[in-house]
């Protein structure tokens, strides 16, 4: 019989996670898995119910793994998301793929090797992805934390965490003044969720779905009005990130597309990618600033 496992295991993810390997071993009833890993049958019959829309089943009083179960479950679309997850998994850190891997494999069965997925986005280790566990906790319950950031201790309202051009960030308000600051992940230490609650205004919710960038401010709203040539225009509608408002498409295949944003830092960098393509319609100070930062750039290096 597999060993019982310890109470750091005994998660509900490792615990589904070993179910599912010793149920390819053999059969066990619903009384026998729940002695094994100290749990009530109610918690077993609830992994159970996880666990028969990925290869198990019952048969009697036991449940058992049937491989043709996965492959009748899965078309070929979510056979790519899952792989897609598992390469995605590998540029996040080796101690996330260690536990993701597993999970997803098991999901599918078959994945496919050929799909390959870089995001560029840094490795989260061992404390980090603890520290990603505590942070989601206190967000779901909306908790007031404590940590230390810097040379500061902070009392701080989480409300995202957030993956911006590969990096790892902490969307929070700062309880001394309710001031919205961003937390570079990795830098956080000493997190502990607090027995106090906290709200946030529909308002601000809203405008944290819109965020898309580190430099994204909650106070502040811009809109900006910008001409897209018909080459590039197919890469906006490409990208979910470009979050623009409305695009009005012209005869000549060109469009213009509103968008808004609530720091220059946001919009610059994006209209410097796509030029010539691009310019800027309104605002004029938008207009202004880019022109002179161009024209001072090309006076350095004449």
């Amino acid at each position: 019989m597999p060993r019982i496992v310890n109470e750091k295991e005994n998660n509900k993810f490792n615990r589904i996670n070993r179910i599912l390997d010793i149920l390819k071993q053999r059969a066990y009833s619903t009384q026998e898995l729940a002695k094994l890993f100290g749990v009530t049958t109610k918690t077993i019959t609830r992994d159970m119910q996880i666990l028969e829309k990925n290869g198990v089943k019952k048969n009697g009083r036991v449940w058992e793994f049937d491989l043709n179960l996965v492959k009748d479950n899965l078309d070929n679309d979510e056979m790519i998301v899952i792989n897609i997850l598992d390469n995605i998994s590998k540029n996040i850190g080796s101690d996330f793929y260690t536990k993701a891997h597993p999970l997803l494999k098991q999901l599918s069965m078959r994945l496919n090797e050929p799909i390959f997925v870089n995001t560029g986005s840094e490795k989260l280790d061992e404390k980090a992805i603890k520290n990603f566990e505590i942070l989601e906790n206190a967000i779901k319950n909306k908790c007031v934390i404590s940590c230390d950031y810097g040379k500061y201790k902070y009392r701080a309202k989480p409300l995202k965490i957030a993956l911006f051009e590969g990096f790892w960030y902490l969307l929070l308000f700062d309880c001394r003044g309710d001031k919205f600051k961003r937390f570079y992940l990795k830098d956080i230490k000493n997190i502990e969720i607090l027995d106090e609650k906290f709200e946030i205004s529909d308002k601000f919710e809203k405008r944290l779905s819109l965020a898309n960038s580190i430099w994204f401010e909650l106070e502040n709203q811009f809109i900006a009005r910008l001409l897209l040539s018909k080459n590039i225009v197919k890469f906006f509608k490409r990208k979910p990130y470009i979050k623009y408002d409305t695009m009005y498409q012209n005869a000549d295949g060109s469009a213009e597309i509103e968008i808004e944003f609530s720091n220059i830092m946001e919009i610059k960098p994006l209209v410097y990618y796509f030029l010539p393509h691009i310019k800027v319609i309104e605002p004029k100070w938008l207009n202004d600033e880019i022109r002179a930062e161009i024209v001072g750039y090309l006076g350095e290096i004449s």
